[in-house]
């Protein structure tokens, strides 16, 4: 799956409203444990000033998987803080703070990749 990460940019408009939703419609009582799993390890991303083109590809796909992992996963952290609100603020940091990492790999992505076309420019 190849998408471009400015493709990615309502990130923090997708999290700003996933913070409002957990607020809103976080209720009941309990101690159910969220059953997500662990959070998604980020790709490794090449150097685009050497990268050879199928590398940059492949680390554009690995990029890609890994932002649709992160928002599965959030989605399942916040459905389970929603089930537990004694585990909501909590779930929601986690929440926060995959998706923060996933935008910093966009960043760097986007420094790869404009790297890697300064490169193929020259």
């Amino acid at each position: 799956m190849l998408i471009w990460p400015r493709d990615l940019g309502d990130a923090m408009k997708y999290l700003r409203y996933l913070a409002i939703a957990c607020a809103v419609a976080a209720s009941g009582t309990g101690s159910a444990l969220a059953n997500c799993g662990a959070a998604p390890e980020p790709p490794k991303l090449p150097n685009g000033a050497s990268a050879p083109p199928e590398e940059m590809r492949k680390a554009l796909d690995a990029a890609g998987t890994f932002s649709i992992a992160v928002k599965n996963y959030a989605d399942c952290l916040i459905g389970a803080a929603q089930a537990a609100e004694d585990e909501r603020d909590r779930l929601v940091e986690a929440a926060q703070a995959v998706m923060d990492e996933r935008n910093a790999l966009v960043e760097r992505w986007n420094t790869e990749a404009e790297s890697f076309m300064a490169r193929l420019a020259d």
